[in-house]
């Protein structure tokens, strides 16, 4: 079996591994006090649900708090079994353990210390009622560091030609063109997926070209122009393998695509019917000023440019360098343009979020705003 092959076939075990241990423990804990109501099946996985409202306050949080310590549990166990695991001879189970050791050290850690702000706080929302959230995300934040610091030296070896050793360093094992193509699947799957659902709601999301004014007409054609050029310079990059940095850039990038990704993604959930792409020429949208947009004015133009940063990264060379550069600054461009419209349409709610909210990260505090 070639290690292309193995590489997948561990990828996809890590993520049935992941499900089955981490909502298996929902089940089990549900089970036991007689609070299961149902497995629903979702687009990236399973969800255990519960009848909550027959649970106390500290029930419902030691089973949110279930499913990442059965993880970790089972983690820590793989890792203890390493210097075994190191002795098979095939190296195929040695890659399988390998990526299910990585995705239950990190999963977790990560979502609960920074993704459940942006996805509506799943298991963190019953943690919660155990803990205050904030010392939970911190104490999470700490685990993930601790176990991302784990997981570089954390290698399976095994013999081979020669009595050579095999080493498995995270960065290697990542399959690039299949992770830039999944990067690019899902962002563009949101893209195409929040149109439709405002389409089905009779809205035009669409809206680049629409203004006839010479300023904001000439912005959005380029930046038509470079968003839409981008994809086949990329596409042709990963085609062709045309990378010129090495792997821990390369898995640096990955890490910045799929923020991007969730970033786009929770930008275009938070702004429901308001999301638009271009000014409109008509209708008028609301103003969204919470959620992920309590910490960026910008946040789905955050997104593209953290997916062609790590796109970038993965697949680095003159061409995808231009078009990334190129698109990078008309997006900027747009905001300022986009900016100006809001301050004309929306008025004094708009200059007041703007003093409060950075245009890409952050938040000004509020005596800055006071004095300001």
């Amino acid at each position: 079996m070639s290690k292309r092959a193995r590489q997948y076939i561990g990828i996809l075990a890590a993520v049935v591994a992941y499900y089955v241990i981490h909502e298996g423990a929902h089940l089990v804990y549900a089970l036991i006090t007689g609070t299961f109501k149902r497995i629903n099946l979702m687009t990236l996985g399973v969800q255990v649900d519960v009848f909550a409202e027959r649970m106390s306050d500290t029930q419902l949080g030691v089973f949110c708090l279930a499913g990442a310590v059965a993880t970790f549990a089972a983690a820590y166990v793989l890792v203890l079994l390493a210097g075994r695991i190191a002795k098979a001879k095939s190296k195929l189970l040695r890659a399988v353990v390998y990526y299910i050791t990585v995705a239950l050290l990190l999963l977790d850690p990560l979502y609960l210390s920074l993704l459940c702000g942006l996805f509506g706080g799943g298991d963190m929302n019953g943690i919660a009622l155990l803990v205050p959230e904030l010392a939970a995300r911190l104490g999470f934040t700490c685990v993930f560091k601790a176990c991302a610091a784990g997981v570089q030296p954390l290698v399976f070896r095994g013999r081979s030609r020669g009595d050579k050793m095999m080493e498995y360093p995270i960065e290697r094992l990542v399959p690039y063109p299949i992770a830039a193509l999944c990067v690019l699947l899902l962002f563009y799957g949101v893209y195409v997926a929040k149109l439709w659902a405002l389409k089905r709601h009779g809205i035009n999301g669409r809206q680049i070209g629409k203004r006839k004014e010479r300023d904001i007409h000439t912005v959005e054609l380029l930046m038509s122009v470079a968003t839409v050029g981008i994809i086949p310079a990329q596409l042709l990059s990963i085609a062709l393998g045309w990378s010129l940095l090495p792997d821990g850039a390369r898995f640096t990038g990955l890490c910045l695509g799929l923020l991007g990704d969730l970033l786009f993604c929770a930008a275009a959930l938070r702004m429901r019917d308001s999301w638009r792409a271009g000014i409109p020429k008509e209708d008028r949208t609301e103003l969204v000023t919470d959620g992920i947009y309590a910490y960026s004015r910008n946040p789905a133009f955050l997104g593209f440019d953290l997916q062609y940063a790590g796109v970038l990264l993965m697949y680095c060379n003159p061409l995808t360098l231009a078009f990334s550069a190129f698109a990078v600054v008309t997006l900027h461009l747009q905001i300022l343009q986009e900016e100006r419209y809001l301050v004309s349409t929306l008025g004094a709610p708009y200059l007041d979020y703007k003093r409060r909210v950075f245009r890409y990260l952050g938040r000004r505090k509020r005596k800055n705003d006071k004095s300001q």
